[in-house]
């Protein structure tokens, strides 16, 4: 009788062990940032498609093209976009420095403006500024990108002002 029962408890004391071992796995750690979430979503979707790697952030334009999904963002010190008709098919992707004197560092840019012109081009408005600058004097870079709807050939121009310039 004390052979079954040493037996007995000590199967049931590893079988405690080893129930207590496994447990669930353990949370995914994601990032607190949302930028660097959409980034890493966006990156996830486009991003084998996509001729630059490195990107500070990556976002969805809203008011791009409806056949069309524009995303933009900063890669390698300049604004990023790229025109995609959909996950699998890439239809153009520009990489332009809108600030080549880096007169503002740290600049972020932000698409704020689109419209079409009668003779075939689309236009985007893109205002570039450090986010942490808040001063009214912060140098904010103001850009128009115009691309051919043809061929999707893109020409762009830049002008800097200060925040209180700004209409």
């Amino acid at each position: 009788m004390m052979k079954f029962f040493d037996w007995s408890t000590l199967f049931f004391l590893l079988f405690f062990i080893l129930l207590g071992s496994c447990s669930e796995d353990q949370k995914p750690n994601i990032p607190k940032d949302p930028l660097i979430v959409e980034r890493d979503s966006l990156l996830a979707i486009y991003g084998g498609l996509m001729d630059a790697q490195e990107f500070e952030y990556l976002k969805v334009f809203e008011l791009g093209s409806t056949d069309q999904t524009y995303l933009y963002g900063k890669s390698e010190g300049k604004f990023w976009l790229g025109l995609f008709a959909s996950p699998d098919q890439k239809t153009a992707e520009y990489q332009v420095d809108l600030d080549p004197e880096s007169d503002i560092p740290n600049i972020h840019y932000n698409p704020v403006g689109h419209g079409y012109l009668a003779t075939g081009f689309e236009l985007i408005e893109i205002l570039g500024q450090d986010p942490l600058d808040m001063t009214e004097n912060a140098s904010i870079s103001k850009s128009i990108l115009r691309i051919n709807l043809d061929d999707f050939v893109l020409k762009s121009a830049t002008s800097h002002l200060s925040k209180n310039e700004l209409t």
